[in-house]
């Protein structure tokens, strides 16, 4: 490992709470070095890279973080960074960062990136920062599981999280508010009743 690209640090601390982490890194070294630090922090690891291989691996598994250097081969971390906010349950992201482009690190954590790393690479840094990432995604499911239950409450027998059925309720609560008739339709068996009673509920 080039002495520019790493601030060593003797072993990493364990973590309180381990995750799916997708690390994008074009260099070979810094790559495995990245990979190596994560796992041996008690996390699960996989590492691409480039950011058509790191969509590739989001298609096939959603992590819980995203550990992305910006300048990448072809589509860069920013454009990354895209692709990850369009997410129905977009990951954390930390970017990594030559020191001289800061600027464009701060303008990733604008997008939506929850924290930058700067090289040379502060090994205690890194793990810090995706402890309290973990966190905060943690935190961020727990709100959507609460308002999950808080929906189900309030529209008995419309069970369920998913996105469709996160649009259903958010439909409903639109149309909720007004005084349009409202037509239902749909597939014998599809809900329908449930539909209207939960709209008169709403209204």
């Amino acid at each position: 490992m080039p002495p520019d690209e790493l601030n060593p640090r003797i072993k990493p601390p364990p973590s309180t709470t381990g995750g799916r982490i997708l690390v994008v890194e074009d260099d070979p070294s810094l790559r495995e070095l990245l990979a190596t630090e994560v796992a041996e922090a008690g996390h699960h690891t996989t590492a691409v890279d480039s950011a058509e291989a790191a969509r590739a691996e989001l298609s096939r598994e959603l992590p819980d973080l995203v550990i992305t250097d910006i300048r990448l081969p072809g589509a860069d971390g920013m454009q990354l960074l895209g692709s990850v906010q369009k997410l129905d349950h977009p990951p954390a992201v930390i970017v990594i960062t030559a020191f001289g482009s800061v600027p464009q690190a701060v303008a990733a954590m604008r997008q939506g990136a929850v924290d930058f790393l700067t090289k040379p690479l502060d090994l205690d840094h890194l793990h810090l920062a995706i402890n309290r990432a973990l966190h905060l995604r943690n935190l961020e499911q727990e709100v959507d599981r609460l308002h999950g239950l808080l929906d189900n409450a309030q529209l008995p027998g419309l069970v369920g999280n998913s996105r469709p059925m996160q649009r259903l309720r958010e439909h409903m609560q639109l149309i909720a508010g007004s005084d349009a008739p409202v037509l239902i339709s749909g597939e014998s068996g599809a809900g329908k009743e449930l539909v209207a009673r939960g709209l008169a509920r709403l209204s």
